[in-house]
């Protein structure tokens, strides 16, 4: 370890002491400088995303936590852009949630369990005790001890540092999050099948997952003892009602029912929970089921009649009518059928080229990669002579920054030929569903949505290779950019260390260096520009791909799984369920007409959108993230709602699960 003196933390206990008298003032003022501090390097180093619909969506569910935080203070929740899979708190209160952190939760309660965690941080002082103890090791000891190399790193590495929690302040937190999680009205058992999943994703050696290790020690133990906090016995009435109720606040009705189906059974005699399960199996289109609980509750207490009643009315009158389907149907799937099958075969090709294509790039990467790590050890070797003088030491510094900029560049490139991989795979899977539903279906009415479905995915298979050929020249460009800047930036180290008297005079080398650098310079901009170019395609496919799958996944549900669905994507959007409804019937799909909603409306006085469903480049990472956490809840809630209505017995946790 090495020493590095703490005069940072003596300026901001000093500067506290100044503004605030009392202890209790001290730590807060201490709190807020931290957190200021922090701020500047977070936001410094990732763009924070500013879309209204995703910050918006992020902030909702955040303040929802955050109003049972056991500690009352304001807190701020803010979106980062970065494919890492992370999450942060600061003392201050502020909270950052990175997209590739939306893009990885499998739902909106996994999320607020993660937030649930990091204000549970915050609650607990977590940052406030280990500054502390920092800042009296420096009194004591005269100086704040840090890691090797920690004080030449950037400001967001120290600062985050200083932010590190121990395994007791995780758990702690783990427990915090689990319960403000719960009284917030989400499933705190996400939180522990988050922790299982980052586990897995760490023994796949998932690279956008590694940076939650560094701050998020230990998964696999806390995914263990957090089945040994109360607040996830699925025995307690009070722990599963309570996530059964916030289900149907939040319109998930499946889900509801599934969990209000095992409070009834633990709780037969309870007339509000038999009235809850009443209300979710109305929303659900459960009408029998609504009837029969609702009478239950009234049963059980006379007062619930009225609204008992309600219910019931309700239930009936939701039933869906018989759909009209065209006289020509038959003959539609059919040829609709031939379609699809064409499609799926040029998907299945395209794929094939694109894994050849991949292999043939990814080699190139790895080649680019070798090089950068080995010009990594001259960088060292030549930094290391004893000769540095001002300008080569410049120059030393302007090559690590080239060098840093190469490998972010790799990696980005490397995600944008993944997602690229499992979009196309994606592709022809559909198709391959959608084939075997036009042969196996019998309605009229369900044919009829499933030809529309048919045209959605020829028309998406369309656009999916006219995506990937763009997105593949913009990686060309940035690879070859690449290769040349690691070839004159080797060039530049070797002259640098040449001009530190290992073959030529120093002015001679110094030219070279100069020369050679700012060509290596040059190109490394190019290719992070086309790296951007090829991920902002990327993300635009990846944004309509996702709307046009969820189009096809919704079209054949019944209207009333329909009307249920349109809750649900309206509390994501903070719109209202028949803005949604709408929407879909103009859009043509429930994806669609999401991507419309999310897509930022036109100033005041500026009349309609041309393009209702454009995105601005900036916004399309961050709508990308939310579409596919939207996607993943709709398709739990579709799951959920089909279980529950084909099983009148199924529950969620099942027995078994409950028992473990």
């Amino acid at each position: 370890m090495r020493r590095h003196r703490g005069s940072a933390a003596w300026l901001l206990v000093w500067a506290a002491l100044a503004a605030a008298p009392t202890q209790a003032g001290l730590d807060r003022s201490i709190e807020r400088m931290m957190g200021r501090e922090a701020r500047e390097a977070i936001e410094s180093e990732y763009r924070v995303v500013e879309t209204p619909v995703v910050h918006d969506f992020v902030d909702r569910v955040g303040q929802r936590v955050a109003a049972v935080s056991p500690r009352k203070m304001t807190y701020t929740i803010r979106v980062i852009e970065s494919d890492e899979v992370n999450a942060m708190a600061l003392p201050s209160g502020d909270i950052y949630v990175t997209t590739g952190l939306l893009a990885f939760a499998d739902g909106q309660d996994e999320l607020a369990g993660v937030l649930g965690h990091e204000i549970g941080h915050v609650a607990a002082k977590h940052s406030l005790r280990s500054f502390k103890k920092q800042f009296w090791a420096g009194v004591v000891f005269g100086v704040v001890k840090m890691p090797s190399g920690l004080e030449t790193a950037g400001q967001l590495a120290t600062t985050l540092y200083f932010l590190r929690y121990s395994r007791k302040d995780e758990a702690e937190a783990d427990r915090l999050g689990a319960q403000i999680a719960l009284d917030a009205g989400y499933d705190p058992f996400a939180l522990r099948v988050f922790m299982g999943r980052l586990a897995e994703a760490r023994e796949e050696r998932l690279s956008t997952v590694e940076t939650w290790f560094t701050t998020h020690p230990e998964p696999e133990r806390r995914f263990h003892r957090l089945g040994e906090l109360k607040q996830l016995d699925a025995t307690r009435l009070t722990t599963v009602a309570t996530i059964g109720s916030g289900y149907l606040d939040r319109h998930f009705a499946g889900a509801a029912v599934l969990r209000l189906r095992r409070a009834a059974a633990l709780a037969p005699d309870d007339a509000q929970v038999q009235l809850r399960l009443a209300q979710a199996a109305a929303a659900a289109g459960l009408a029998d089921e609504a009837a029969r609980h609702a009478a239950r509750a009234a049963e059980l207490d006379g007062g619930l009649a009225e609204e008992a009643q309600r219910i019931e009315q309700t239930a009936q009158a939701d039933a869906d009518p018989d759909e009209p389907a065209p006289a020509d149907v038959e003959e539609q799937a059919a040829q609709r059928l031939t379609q699809v099958e064409a499609s799926r075969e040029a998907a299945t090709a395209a794929s094939q080229a694109l894994s050849e294509r991949l292999a043939e790039t990814g080699q190139k990467r790895k080649e680019v990669a070798d090089r950068a790590e080995r010009l990594g050890r001259e960088l060292t070797d030549a930094a290391s002579t004893q000769q540095v003088t001002g300008e080569r030491r410049a120059m030393l510094q302007r090559s690590a920054t080239v060098l840093n900029e190469i490998e972010k560049v790799i990696g980005r490139l490397g995600g944008v030929a993944k997602a690229s991989a499992e979009a196309s795979k994606q592709t022809e899977t559909t198709g391959t569903t959608l084939a075997e539903r036009l042969k196996s279906a019998q309605a009229p009415a369900t044919k009829a949505r499933l030809v529309e479905c048919a045209d959605r995915y020829v028309a998406g298979v369309e656009r999916r290779q006219a995506a990937h050929a763009a997105i593949t020249e913009q990686a060309d460009e940035a690879m070859a950019a690449l290769s040349a800047a690691a070839k004159h930036l080797g060039e530049a180290i070797d002259a640098l260390s040449s001009s530190g008297g290992l073959g030529f005079s120093s002015e001679l080398g110094l030219g070279a260096a100069r020369t050679s650098l700012e060509a290596a310079e040059k190109e490394t901009k190019q290719a992070a520009a086309a790296a951007d170019r090829a991920s902002a395609l990327q993300s635009e496919a990846m944004v309509t791909e996702t709307a046009w799958q969820l189009d096809m996944e919704t079209l054949t549900l019944s209207p009333a799984t329909h009307r249920q669905l349109d809750e649900v994507v309206g509390g994501y959007l903070g719109a209202e369920a028949e803005a949604v409804r709408e929407a879909r019937r103009e859009a043509g799909g429930l994806g669609s007409a999401a991507l419309r909603l999310m897509a930022t409306p036109p100033a005041e006085g500026e009349g309609e959108a041309e393009d209702p469903e454009a995105l601005k480049p900036e916004q399309q990472p961050g709508v990308a993230a939310l579409m596919t956490l939207l996607c993943k809840d709709v398709k739990r809630e579709m799951a959920a709602a089909k279980r529950a209505a084909e099983d009148p017995e199924a529950q969620e946790p099942t027995v078994e699960e409950a028992a473990e």
